[in-house]
């Protein structure tokens, strides 16, 4: 089980490691996580935009990005959960429709 971080703004999240750290706001690199591993979306990662693709899991994503952006696509096997200022319940419901968490 690893921490996986989104870096690098727009992408795709799939199994190449470009989009991929072991930090918050490091280098990518790190390999794209499997459905052990946590996944992190924070103010370091950039305006998100972010396509989901159909390789995609991870065991927990946690939402902490309070800035702009989207993320669209299924993800599997991947608990949810979003912190921030801007939390509502339309937001947090549109984020589970895109997610399907």
């Amino acid at each position: 089980m690893a921490n996986r971080y989104w870096v690098g703004g727009t992408g795709t999240w799939d199994a190449t490691t470009t989009h991929w750290s072991a930090s918050s706001g490091g280098a990518s690199g790190a390999s794209a996580p499997t459905n052990t591993d946590d996944v992190f979306i924070d103010n370091n990662s950039g305006a998100i935009v972010i396509t989901v693709s159909s390789s995609a899991v991870c065991r927990n994503l946690t939402i902490s990005n309070t800035g702009n952006g989207s993320i669209t696509g299924t993800l599997t096997n991947c608990a949810g959960s979003y912190s921030g200022p801007t939390r509502s319940e339309e937001h947090t419901s549109e984020l589970q429709s895109r997610l399907h968490l």
